[in-house]
């Protein structure tokens, strides 16, 4: 656990604070956001978020992002409140 490649700051607080996360299943191999650890057969918590505007430009489609994180770096996150 740890969190020594996060940076909290621009893009990456932005998406931490709109996420919406779920635990699933993960089929197919994903690399942990914070850690790069091999998510791949397992359980772990994905983050989705929508962007209905990017820099201000309205489009006619939603930008979808996703991230994964490990069920430990979740909970390390969440206790630290950066999650």
């Amino acid at each position: 656990m740890g969190d020594q490649s996060v940076q909290t700051d621009g893009l990456n607080s932005l998406f931490y604070d709109r996420a919406v996360w779920e635990w699933c299943f993960a089929w197919l191999p994903h690399r942990c956001d914070r850690t790069n650890k091999l998510i791949w057969l397992r359980y772990a918590y994905r983050g989705t978020v929508y962007y209905e505007s990017i820099k201000g430009v309205m489009t006619d489609r939603a930008a979808l992002t996703r991230r994964w994180l490990t069920t430990e770096e979740y909970i390390f996150g969440a206790l630290k409140g950066t999650v």
